[in-house]
């Protein structure tokens, strides 16, 4: 792979010298465009932004929501590959990578938990992605992303807390041809991307859209035997098929599926600032040179997972009022294994399997006048786990758990959710410029799990049970927007999400009394707002503040080498939000967004309470952690982004900078384990040639090689787990379009 990588590596010089001689036409958007926006909204002035944030294409400056917002050609200045990604361009994000899960924290609201949905939810095309994969941002396909933020639910099938992260893809109908993107990075990474589309009709078009990616050096060492660690390897592939019947109706069928593996999650490496974690085989503290490196026995130490499904999209209309049908099926299986002792010495191993299925059905009916728009809609989600583990092996199991030697103590379970919801929002314009929305929502959502314990004649005995329990509960919206002038609008709101509860799937007994149901989480969000284009829309300006009351808040920890989930009892969230969009000149671009956010537990009474013994062991109990700040919640986090192009005979030369920050997060409610902020610098140089098919672009991720974690556990004994994000990284892309 090494010596076939090299050989690309040369070949991309190859291409790019020939790129140049063959040069074609320019072809940028600017900063904060529309992926649909041409080069002539240069001239007049910052484009607007086209988001359906409330099911519908609208201007991001007319919606009263907050939205982030990124076409393609976005997504390339800035560096982005997952949506994993995010974090380094969008204040208030954070992300925490738990094998191939990367659930999103946005505001200081999400979780991380097994058995439940994420508080930010994932939609492609306005389908549910419920594994948290975030990998539809790998294809070539995509149009724009954005990232409503807030609760929201009484225009969504499934009800998020936290957000939407929305991506939408090309459609087959409006391009034809063969997008082709080959990329070789530091780290012996390559990677590709493909993307063909062609008619079948003047009514019917197909598009295939793959990726592939390979990092083949790792960013860490394994000091058990010298081997890479911290390697991605990921690859997949998509096809859309559309048909639209006359102009009144369309169909679009999509099917898809990726694989991928790494280490990240699952590695027992050191934070940034602790130079040791505990090896308990040992006793005693296990001391790495960096943050990227471990040393563990077992080489099946990672993660990996499959993924596929399909979905079938009906839209017919009836004059103003469009019926839509969305029908979707996906499958995910996850392995993933975690040397849990620490140490070089074969003790203690955790694993786990997953096989999950979900099925969702949408109907939505929706219209549209002069002065009222509206949507209503029924949706239906079906669930099922079999999960095998956690599975516990290696000779510390029968110490721990009281298995005869040799025999793994295994937890295993099948979890099922039904759930179904009706939801209905308009918006009516009340007066001349001002718009009062209305939304509620109904939902009820049945859990059940049946589960067991194997291999200690201890603990198994009378293990096994089956528990449900049902969780009903309305949501609602009310929003009041009114424009003070043609660019100038300002909002207020009050939304409510809901996250229904569940049961652990990590229970050693499945009863009510020794697995108690998870108790629903809601997040009340008051929020206003005001959005402004002037100076003949080269300066936007847009602000909002906002007040969150978040109750019951799922929690995932880690005792005793074990994952548990709890309720902290309530937090608020009081937060602000700028961005300054400047263009004071036609090919030159700066933007600043900015995120505050006063967070606190108003109530926590049990939380869970970590202490490092002179050993290096870590210790858990429990005291109260009200008034503490919320994990994983940034005070302040800033964007700065800045986009010049220089037009030239050959083409367009796009230099593009980045500037991310992020204050200090903590990994514990007290917040005595703190995570260190970080600044992040990326650069990009894109050419274009006349026409716009050939590019090329060089770019640099963490210029200053910045070591920093994007989020750490707690794993108890082994101490603050580092959770390490990517060092630099640069690389070269090339792009041609046929």
């Amino acid at each position: 792979m090494r010596n076939f990588s090299r050989t690309i590596g040369a070949s991309l010089l190859a291409i790019m010298h020939a790129s140049v001689v063959h040069a074609q036409a320019p072809s940028a958007l600017p900063e904060n465009s529309a992926a649909q926006a041409d080069n002539s909204s240069r001239d007049q002035g910052i484009a607007d932004i086209i988001v359906t944030a409330q099911r519908r294409e609208q201007s991001a400056q007319n919606v009263p929501i907050a939205v982030a917002a990124f076409s393609a050609d976005q997504l390339a200045q800035a560096g982005l590959r997952t949506a994993s990604d995010l974090q380094t361009v969008v204040p208030g994000v954070t992300m925490d990578s738990n094998g191939s899960r990367s659930p999103i924290f946005l505001r200081g609201v999400g979780n991380n938990n097994y058995g439940s949905q994420s508080s930010v939810l994932t939609f492609i095309d306005g389908v549910y992605q419920p594994f948290d994969g975030t990998g539809g941002t790998e294809f070539s396909n995509v149009q724009s992303i954005e990232l409503a933020k807030g609760p929201q639910g009484t225009l969504f099938g499934r009800n998020a807390t936290g957000g939407v992260l929305q991506i939408r893809t090309k459609n087959p109908l409006d391009w034809q041809g063969v997008d082709l993107e080959l990329g070789y990075a530091n780290y012996d990474t390559l990677s590709g991307k493909v993307y063909a589309a062609a008619k079948l009709s003047d009514k019917a078009a197909v598009d295939v859209a793959g990726f592939y990616y390979n990092q083949d050096n790792g960013w860490g060492k394994n000091l058990f035997d010298n081997s890479d660690f911290y390697t991605t390897k990921r690859y997949g592939v998509r096809s859309k098929f559309v048909v639209e019947a006359g102009d009144d109706f369309t169909a679009t069928l999509v099917g898809d599926y990726s694989n991928r593996r790494g280490q990240l999650g699952v590695g027992l490496s050191r934070p940034v600032n602790t130079p040791f974690i505990y090896d308990s085989a040992n006793a005693q503290k296990l001391f790495l040179p960096t943050i990227y490196d471990v040393n563990t026995d077992d080489p099946r130490a990672g993660w990996k997972s499959e993924e596929g499904g399909g979905a079938l999209t009906l839209e017919k209309r009836f004059g103003d009022v469009k019926l839509l049908s969305i029908s979707s099926y996906r499958r995910a299986k996850e392995f993933f294994l975690v040397d849990i002792d620490g140490g070089p010495i074969p003790a203690f191993t955790l694993d786990r399997t997953d096989q999950r299925r979900v099925f969702t059905q949408e109907f939505q009916l929706s219209g549209s006048s002069d002065k009222f728009n509206w949507a209503t809609g029924l949706y239906y989600y079906y669930a099922k786990s079999n999960i095998v583990g956690p599975v516990f092996g290696g000779p510390v199991t029968s110490f721990a758990f009281f298995t005869p030697p040799g025999v793994d103590f295994v937890v295993s379970s099948t979890d099922r959710a039904n759930s179904y919801a009706a939801y209905a929002q308009g918006t009516y314009e009340i007066l001349p410029g001002t718009n009062l929305t209305l939304g509620a929502r109904y939902t009820i959502e049945k859990r059940e799990i049946t589960g067991r314990t194997t291999g200690s004649p201890v603990l198994s005995p009378g293990s096994a049970g089956t528990q449900e329990k049902t969780f009903k509960k309305p949501n609602l919206r009310v929003a009041l927007d009114h424009k003070f002038a043609p660019n100038v609008m300002g909002y207020a709101s009050f939304s409510r999400g809901f996250n229904a509860g569940f049961f652990s799937q990590q229970a050693f007994f499945f009863n009510d009394a020794m697995n108690p149901a998870i108790k629903p989480e809601t997040v009340d969000a008051y929020e206003i707002g005001v959005k402004t284009d002037l100076l003949g829309r080269h300066l936007r300006v847009n602000l909002s503040a906002f007040l969150y009351d978040y109750t019951n808040l799922q929690q995932q920890i880690y005792i005793n080498n074990s994952v548990t989930t709890t309720n902290a009892g309530a937090a608020k969230i009081k937060g602000a939000e700028f961005e300054v969009i400047a263009q004071p000149v036609r090919d030159f671009t700066l933007a600043v967004n900015g995120t505050y956010l006063d967070t606190k537990y108003s109530s926590y009474p049990n939380a869970p309470f970590y202490s490092l013994l002179p050993s290096g062991e870590l210790v858990a109990s429990s005291i109260d952690a009200t008034d503490k700040r919320v994990t994983l919640a940034p005070e302040f986090s800033l964007q700065v982004s800045a986009l010049y192009t220089l037009r030239t005979k050959i083409g367009s030369f796009d230099t593009s900078a980045n500037l991310n920050y992020r204050s200090k997060i903590y990994a514990d409610p007290h917040n005595d384990f703190v995570i260190p902020g970080r600044t992040l610098i990326g650069l990009n140089e894109r050419w274009t040639a006349n026409g716009g098919n050939t590019n090329i672009t060089l770019w640099v991720q963490n210029l200053t090689d910045k070591k920093w974690n994007s989020s750490t556990a707690l794993l108890t004994p082994n101490g603050n787990i580092g959770r390490p994000a990517a060092p630099r990284t640069y690389g070269v892309t090339v792009g041609q379009k046929f």
